[in-house]
């Protein structure tokens, strides 16, 4: 004799069936069925069927091991959104995956029910900083500024790299910076243990006119020459030569330069400036030697 249970607002009870005359039960999960045997005047089958209720679920990242910390049993290993069958009482739970932290909850099930189970584990990330350029080697000490997740910021100050946080199990946007280079914005995915952003050198573009002292008009052919405050011995290296209107533009990686304009029959004319990314408009007034 086939034996189906059911209750509104739970899951129908099935995989039960009774054979009266042979007196044994058959049973496809004996966790959700119990059989007492009561010898009166007449043999009577007292037969318990043990409900479970469907408990909606967001648990991440997919994959965490669902454990009853009251029976020791694994529950379920779920995927976002999967459903988890638990049975009317209290429920201590925990919630685990290798390589993040572990969470419990207790949760109290009766008809009434219904919330939807809400869990996202926590991973350490470790984030570093690399240029992108061969010659710069080891970490280079950028600053990730912005750490977003779901739009809320959880940096509450800058870290430099390297650095190590621990993060919830979904994605974030974090943005780096560093003088010298370009910003940039990393996506972090919900199970990435560690994070290296690459860092290009910013660009400063000059823009230059060079014209004459007295007469403001443009001096074509003038020659610009630079290299840096922090090395003054190296030699001065070329730039650029303006055009027929006097004016001319270039290239150069951030920092404190000397500019030198050189053209015959002219006075020469050094000036430091301070190159950041971006344009950068300077000009030069030059007086003739004559």
């Amino acid at each position: 004799m086939a034996i189906t249970l059911e209750l509104p607002k739970f899951e129908r009870l099935t995989g039960y069936s009774l054979d009266v005359i042979a007196g044994y039960d058959e049973v496809d999960d004996r966790r959700l069925w119990d059989l007492n045997v009561h010898n009166d005047t007449v043999k009577k089958y007292v037969v318990t069927g043990h409900f479970r209720k469907k408990i909606r679920t967001r648990i991440l990242p997919p994959g965490v091991a669902v454990i009853d910390l009251n029976t020791g049993e694994s529950i379920a290993r779920t995927n976002t959104g999967d459903a988890i069958l638990l049975s009317v009482g209290a429920h201590k739970l925990a919630f685990k995956k290798a390589g993040f932290t572990s969470k419990t909850r207790v949760l109290n099930i009766n008809e009434s029910f219904n919330q939807v189970l809400r869990i996202i584990l926590d991973r350490s990330v470790t984030f570093s900083s690399t240029a992108d350029d061969p010659a710069v080697k080891g970490d280079i000490g950028a600053m990730a500024v912005s750490i977003k997740a779901n739009g809320k910021e959880l940096l509450r100050t800058s870290r430099q790299t390297p650095f190590e946080l621990s993060l919830p199990a979904v994605e974030h946007t974090v943005v780096f910076e560093k003088p010298g280079y370009t910003r940039k914005i990393l996506r972090l995915s919900a199970t990435s243990h560690s994070a290296n952003v690459q860092l290009s050198p910013s660009t400063a573009i000059l823009k230059i006119d060079v014209v004459d002292v007295l007469t403001n008009r443009p001096i074509p052919g003038a020659q610009v020459y630079y290299n840096s405050v922090e090395n003054p011995q190296t030699l001065a290296s070329f730039l650029v030569e303006t055009n027929a209107e006097g004016d001319a533009s270039g290239e150069m990686q951030p920092g404190t330069y000397t500019l030198k304009i050189r053209k015959p029959g002219y006075e020469p004319v050094d000036r430091m400036i301070l190159a950041n990314s971006g344009a950068v408009k300077l000009t030069f007034k030059l007086s003739s030697k004559n």
